[in-house]
């Protein structure tokens, strides 16, 4: 049977998109599932407050009546804008060990793209850098908030269309048992005193008596932050107000914390317990231009 590709016009259309991981997924140990709460308000073009200055389309790749793939194609105005270009993306981008839909599934985004005037495609980004970007081409471990997760045949799949790395990125690991093997706890804390000292820094946990203000602390802090970071495209208020909303699902008010240089404001930290880690991703790595 050949593949074909089909355009999400229908509410059913919608929900076979975002709940197509859950079967592609289903017997990859490492992959763990994502709320579906957050995914329908992420895909939701009038949920989702990225999709205010965004336009696109979702598609779907079947071999008869098996959905076998999927896919979105999409301009981001914010984007294009802040950095003076014409570029659009591909994301949502998931598929079985199937070269032929997986060939289809790029071509149709790459098209839709083009045919939209614009001569660049990026991806795998679903939708923003403040979300899950990159393609996962090393270290296919347990995922983490944010952090895009994928089977390896993908990086075959992607580079076979046509792309080329643009960026490479980072995940680390680092263990609780690691750490306390090779005494890093110890020195670690010598290190971090004598910057904090030298460098007038303080820490202070998260206030649960006033969560709303340190929140607004946070926001403050995130667009300054990483404002010189490669891709990067300032939050809107909306967005912002999302990003707070969905991490504070998972704030645990012992592992959040500001620091402070000189009595001003510089910085934020949340961690994640392990135990409910069980709505995103993994680790990122590479984003591939075309």
């Amino acid at each position: 049977m050949t593949v074909t590709i089909r355009r999400v016009d229908t509410p059913a259309d919608l929900k076979r998109i975002i709940e197509f991981p859950y079967e592609l997924y289903a017997n990859d140990p490492n992959w763990v599932p994502q709320l579906l709460s957050m995914q329908r308000d992420k895909f939701s073009k009038t949920k989702n407050p990225s999709w205010e200055y965004m336009h696109g389309d979702y598609f779907l790749a079947f071999r008869g009546d098996r959905l076998v793939g999927t896919i979105a194609a999409y301009i981001n105005d914010r984007h294009n804008e802040f950095h003076d270009e014409r570029a659009g993306w591909f994301g949502a981008f998931e598929v079985y060990d199937d070269a032929e839909a997986a060939q289809a599934l790029l071509d149709t985004a790459a098209r839709w793209v083009k045919d939209a005037g614009y001569p660049l495609i990026r991806g795998p980004q679903t939708f923003t850098t403040h979300e899950e970007t990159g393609l996962l081409v090393d270290g296919f471990t347990r995922p983490v908030l944010l952090y895009p997760y994928n089977p390896p045949y993908y990086a075959g799949f992607i580079e076979a269309a046509g792309y080329t790395a643009v960026m490479d990125t980072y995940g680390f690991y680092l263990s609780a048992a690691k750490v306390k093997e090779v005494g890093l706890d110890e020195r670690l804390e010598r290190v971090t005193k004598a910057i904090m000292k030298r460098g007038k820094i303080t820490v202070r946990p998260i206030d649960s008596k006033n969560i709303k203000a340190d929140f607004q602390l946070f926001k403050d802090i995130y667009n300054v932050a990483w404002d010189k970071n490669w891709g990067f495209v300032p939050m809107t208020p909306r967005e912002l107000d999302a990003l707070v909303a969905s991490l504070g699902q998972f704030l645990d008010h012992k592992l959040a914390f500001f620091a402070y240089v000189d009595g001003e404001p510089a910085g934020f930290i949340l961690a994640i317990p392990i135990s409910i880690r069980c709505c995103k991703k993994s680790r990122p790595t590479r984003v591939r231009r075309k």
